[in-house]
């Protein structure tokens, strides 16, 4: 199957963009029915989670039925809907996405896998304080997309985005233990961890995707100081350079 995506998606690729989302399809991978935009390189998240499992240290890491799993940085889905697989019924899922471009295939994404009885999705920006922002995405390119956080009297130029920090919005949905907790925001994972303290101490295990070495050092120290001591840095894989950051508890089943 995803050598037939593969194929479709170099095809693809060659035509011009037009308004009438040509490069927006819907296919099975891994028992899920996924719509991606491909000329956004939605594809790449598809990669990253499905195919070569990087945001799972081992086997271990994968979600059980029951579990919250909370995923800063949604996108279009794809760690959302394979965690909403993963935990069933039973379990819960919430996704925080800002980027209307892809929130509605996220959204779609989930109704379309039946999993609209455990996820929710929060369509705001999470960083170190609440207020205002923009999305600023100047290569058409989706999956990275920033936040740009806007000062009180800074005008918002694009696309105006609520911002919340996560200690404040998870409380706000109801949420008190994370069995897994994703953040993966195009280099806000700092700003988004600095006002998640409460959420850390109260997480099991954490996975980030950060840019650079300094900060994921000062990351690895919130990580302690929450307790979440058993820390492990891996490279992502080739279609980000950057890398990942996991950290889990001692006693972590």
């Amino acid at each position: 199957m995803m050598m037939v995506w593969l194929a479709r998606y170099a095809v693809l690729r060659l035509l011009p963009r037009s308004g009438n989302g040509h490069g927006i399809m819907t296919a099975r991978y891994g028992g899920l029915r996924l719509t991606l935009d491909w000329l956004a390189s939605e594809h790449v998240p598809l990669r990253e989670v499905l195919v070569r499992e990087e945001y799972w240290l081992d086997r271990s890491w994968l979600p059980s039925a029951g579990d919250t799993v909370v995923d800063v940085g949604a996108n279009a889905g794809i760690f959302t809907v394979a965690s909403a697989d993963l935990v069933g019924p039973t379990g819960r899922v919430v996704a925080f996405e800002p980027n209307s471009v892809v929130l509605g295939r996220l959204r779609a994404n989930v109704r379309q896998n039946g999993f609209s009885d455990r996820v929710t999705v929060l369509p705001v920006a999470i960083a170190d304080h609440a207020g205002r922002g923009t999305v600023r995405n100047e290569t058409g390119n989706s999956t990275i997309a920033r936040v740009h956080l806007l000062e009180p009297d800074e005008t918002a130029r694009g696309e105006a985005v609520s911002v919340e920090t996560l200690d404040e919005a998870l409380a706000s949905a109801g949420v008190k233990d994370v069995d897994l907790l994703k953040v993966d925001v195009e280099g806000l994972e700092l700003a988004v961890l600095d006002a998640g303290t409460a959420t850390l101490a109260r997480s099991r295990r954490v996975v980030v995707e950060v840019g650079g070495a300094e900060d994921a050092g000062r990351i690895e120290a919130l990580f302690r100081d929450a307790g979440l001591t058993r820390i492990t840095r891996r490279s992502a894989g080739p279609d980000s350079g950057a890398m990942i950051v996991f950290a889990d508890r001692p006693d972590a089943a």
